[in-house]
């Protein structure tokens, strides 16, 4: 601050240059800087092929010689692309825009129970084996996984309701909404009715007077991963309660890092301890017997 103040009032004038910082001088000059060279950049950088950002670079100097204009490495590329990170996402695809930048509602857990119920699919992380007959021989598979549909309260996350399935469909939609429903009376005494119920797109021509049972009907919007509060439920349940059944959990899922999954050569190797399908199911109807013990009350 001294050195700053001594060259400002140096021979005994006010130096104003002094206080300009460098970057904004001609040696620091912007090498992209015109509407024409952020609009080609940006072009570039949002192109369907996901060039990296010297690909990038090597585009646009091609055409910096055309036109006289300062060339730029790949540093300046990834300045760029954060600067103009949701253009480049919007070029590489909808849904992940949708996901990633474009604004999402903010929302607020409901205030009291019964206001607003979310439904959705679980794949349970969980192994059962099945003996199939065939003409000549049967066989044993071992990679057998149950599908539950669950219909979650996000006053508290309670699971209301379930029902337990091979594959989703309308009926086992409309088994879990039973059950929700015939589980209010077991909680207050009498059936009520949620005022909205919010599900994916699923046979929704088919399910909406199922769905009517509600006053508003929310169909998740195609797409949007954020949409439905239940989907991190799900994971929640598959760490809370599914790994604990350390002898036929199958992991977080084939697309998640190697250090979730669990060892598939022990998994291999203690396969006959897989159990049958009839305690697969008891195991499921544990957890979910559990979760609605943490917030019953």
């Amino acid at each position: 601050m001294q050195r700053k103040y001594n060259d400002f009032f140096k021979d005994g004038t006010t130096n104003y240059e002094v206080l300009i910082s460098g970057k904004l001088r001609n040696k620091n000059a912007a090498r992209v800087a015109t509407p024409e060279q952020v609009a080609l950049i940006t072009k570039f950088i949002d192109y369907h092929t996901n060039p990296d950002c010297q690909e990038v670079a090597d585009y646009y100097n091609t055409v910096c010689e055309a036109l006289d204009w300062k060339k730029i490495d790949r540093r300046k590329v990834w300045i760029w692309a954060q600067r103009f990170g949701w253009a480049a996402d919007a070029g590489r695809g909808a849904k992940e825009f949708m996901n990633t930048r474009a604004m999402q509602v903010k929302r607020f857990a409901p205030t009291t129970p019964m206001l607003y119920l979310t439904l959705d699919v679980w794949p349970v992380e969980l192994y059962y084996k099945m003996r199939t007959e065939g003409k000549r021989s049967g066989r044993t598979t071992y990679c057998n996984r149950r599908t539950v549909v669950v219909v979650l309260d996000p006053f508290n996350k309670y699971p209301i309701g379930y029902a337990i399935g091979t594959q989703e469909n309308p009926e086992l939609i409309k088994a879990a909404l039973r059950n929700a429903v015939n589980h209010t009376a077991e909680l207050y005494g009498k059936r009520l009715r949620p005022v909205q119920i919010q599900s994916d797109n699923y046979q929704i021509k088919v399910m909406l007077p199922t769905y009517g049972i509600a006053e508003y009907v929310t169909p998740a919007q195609i797409g949007n991963a954020k949409a439905k509060v239940i989907e991190p439920y799900f994971k929640w349940l598959n760490h809370k309660y599914a790994k604990k059944c350390a002898d036929n959990w199958s992991g977080c899922g084939i697309t998640s890092r190697k250090e979730s999954q669990p060892n598939l050569d022990w998994l291999n190797a203690h396969k006959g301890q897989i159990p049958e399908e009839a305690e697969d199911r008891g195991q499921i109807e544990w957890i979910v017997v559990s979760a609605r013990a943490l917030n019953r009350e």
